[in-house]
């Protein structure tokens, strides 16, 4: 992305008009939600964004808890019962 960017940057100032517009074109299809936050695709990738951080912390929460779990039986294990 920096790359692009710094090549878009490059193309304005040396007055390469048409190399620049195509790297801006480019660069906004590749990221549309620097652009545009009512785009489709841009609502298609946070939808797939949340639903990765949801599914992250689910599982971080059963590990959690089969930690949890196997310490008690441990320690259910050493005091006898």
């Amino acid at each position: 992305m920096l790359a692009a960017m710094a090549t878009m940057t490059v193309l304005a100032l040396s007055g390469c008009g048409g190399a620049g517009k195509a790297v801006e074109a480019q660069h906004r299809r590749e990221h549309p939600c620097e652009f545009s936050a009512t785009s489709k695709q841009c609502a298609e990738e946070e939808h797939t964004e949340t639903t990765g951080e949801q599914a992250h912390h689910e599982t971080g929460k059963l590990r959690e808890r089969a930690r949890v779990e196997s310490e008690r039986a441990r320690l259910k294990r050493e005091a006898g019962g």
